[in-house]
């Protein structure tokens, strides 16, 4: 009998769990994006050491970390019996300590995938940790533990066009400056403010959040007001505020006062 094959583990692409906000999706769900080589390692597991054994009995490169094998309805090693109902409490514990020790956000189709059960079952779990009070944020790449802010907190006022290419250029402009992006807010006829999260800290992630905006084809929530909305920024520099602003005027896309 040849040998079962198993799985890889999941690279997310899988749909966040709320709208991302501001130039993300309103009615359609996005993509969590890719893991971008998230590492993970299971509680209380030990990181490889240079030349050590893998799981396969080779010697590993300094630094390599073979990913963790899956099993369909059990979950990677270390996650194992965390499916069953009973296991709810100690799966949502799994939860909290993998967000605490990543480095970059987790998609749910990831997670789903490490404990060994559905999406929808960590979208329950995570909504029922939020009604806790635990500080977990659904962005547009996964999962993260909300983080203390920035020494410096502002708001700026854009007005623009919904194009995607417009949207990245005007996002560029700020991340350029160091800063992180962290929300984006329109106001709505009937609810009021919107604000759409969107912790976006560089090039790379406005590119992968253009990505998802491409593959999806949702409409961005500036076309609410017709153009207009805000940005949440943070920065530890306290002349990011003026930087930014300049980029943004000569892009003609900042709301001056006058």
């Amino acid at each position: 009998m040849s040998p079962r094959r198993r799985s890889n583990e999941g690279t997310g692409g899988q749909g966040q769990d709320q709208a991302p906000g501001g130039h993300g999706p309103r009615r359609t769900t996005p993509s969590h994006g890719q893991g971008d080589g998230t590492r993970l390692d299971p509680p209380g597991a030990r990181r490889q050491a240079p030349g050590e054994p893998t799981d396969s009995g080779h010697a590993g490169p300094a630094g390599s970390h073979a990913p963790a094998a899956l099993t369909p309805g059990r979950g990677a090693p270390g996650f194992e019996g965390l499916t069953r109902p009973g296991d709810a409490a100690r799966r949502r514990q799994a939860i909290l300590q993998l967000l605490a020790r990543a480095e970059e956000p987790i998609p749910g189709q990831r997670l789903a995938g490490l404990l060994g059960v559905t999406r929808a079952v960590i979208v329950h779990d995570v909504a029922l940790l939020r009604a806790q009070g635990e500080p977990i944020l659904a962005t547009p790449a996964g999962y993260v533990l909300n983080r203390p802010p920035a020494r410096f907190t502002w708001q700026v006022a854009v007005e623009h066009g919904p194009e995607l290419q417009t949207i990245r250029r005007e996002l560029y402009a700020m991340v350029d400056q160091g800063v992180t992006v962290r929300d984006v807010i329109v106001e709505h006829p009937v609810y009021g403010e919107l604000r759409g999260l969107l912790d976006l800290r560089s090039r790379h992630d406005v590119d992968r959040f253009c990505r998802q905006m491409a593959a999806t084809g949702a409409e961005p929530l500036l076309t609410l007001t017709g153009g207009p909305h805000l940005h949440t920024l943070e920065a530890d520099d306290p002349t990011a505020r003026a930087r930014v602003e300049q980029a943004l005027r000569e892009l003609g896309f900042l709301l001056d006062k006058e």
